[in-house]
Parts: structure tokens; sequence; C-alpha cells
């Protein structure tokens, strides 16, 4: 009998504030993505990010997938979780300007950026491939982190679609 390959793409919209924004400030705290895994005992590994960016703001942020729902800070100002909930953090996605597109030629209403690897030499690692475990629960979060910019959001300007194969 053969193997049977799992496959899943989940999707999380976090509540943003509408407030400026300044570099490493928490866009999103922790937010829960339940039944991320299907049981207690699967792990996943990230295949692919995609981010629907409805304000069309291309945002330079890092974002982060943890087993620990844990506040990383206040949404709005600086990061400042304690280093008990940074051990939580299984993977961090750096997303960049130009892993955006959008406009008239490709959407009028909002940019895509979709990450499945980054090229040799861009010295970034892509977070892509990264297993991630539930530690006991099948609940994963994520939170985001702006990395360039100010910028101005409405409350769900941003949608993520997570590509995951399970283990």
């Amino acid at each position: 009998m053969a193997n049977k390959t799992i496959m899943n793409l989940i999707e999380v919209t976090p509540t943003l504030s509408t407030g400026a924004y300044a570099v490493g400030d928490v866009m999103f705290v922790p937010t829960e993505i339940p039944n991320f895994f299907p049981d207690l005992k699967t792990t996943a590994e990230i295949k692919s990010l995609t981010i629907i960016d409805r304000g069309q703001d291309s945002p330079v942020m890092q974002v982060y997938l943890t087993n620990d729902g844990r506040t990383t800070g206040t949404i709005n100002e600086t990061a400042d979780a304690d280093d008990t909930v940074m051990d939580g953090i299984q993977c961090m996605i750096p997303v960049i300007a130009s892993d955006y597109i959008g406009g008239s030629a490709f959407t009028d209403d909002c940019n895509i950026a979709n990450i499945t690897s980054r090229l040799p030499g861009d010295n970034l690692n892509s977070g892509i491939g990264t297993i991630v475990d539930g530690n006991r629960s099948t609940s994963l979060y994520i939170f985001g982190i702006l990395g360039g910019g100010a910028k101005t959001f409405a409350a769900t300007d941003l949608t993520f679609k997570i590509g995951v194969k399970y283990h």
C-alpha cells in the first residue's frame, strides 16, 4: 500500500491596529490557528506562504509561527516578549517588498506575495521547509513584526495562507 501525502492550505486573517506602525512594531499578536495539526502526534513542513494585502501596502515584515500563544508585546508597539515566549517560535518567514505583485497589471484591489523559496544569493532564510510541531496541541499561532517603513492598515487588510505538508 502506497503512502499518502497529506497537504493542506490554512487561512488566517489576524486583527491589525488601524494606527500608524513603526519599524519593529508588533503588527498582530499571536493569533491561534485551531486545528493546524490534524492530531497531537503530527508535525508539518511549511511549504508556502501567500499573503493577500488588501491595502496594497506591501509591508516588509517577519512572520512567525509559534506554539506559544502568549503575547509578544502590544500591537503597534515595539516587540518586547519574554525569552520564554520567544522559545516557542518554530519558524520565521521574512517578507520583503519585492515578494509582492500588484497594481493594474496584476490585481487592482490588492497586492499578493507568494513565498515558496528564495533564490540563491538572496541572503535570506525563507523559513520554507521548516518543520513545526504543536507541542501536544493541534493549534499553532501566527504573529508578525513590521520590518520596514511606517505603515497604516485597516483591521483586516492582511490574510495569510500557509501551505503545509503533514508528516
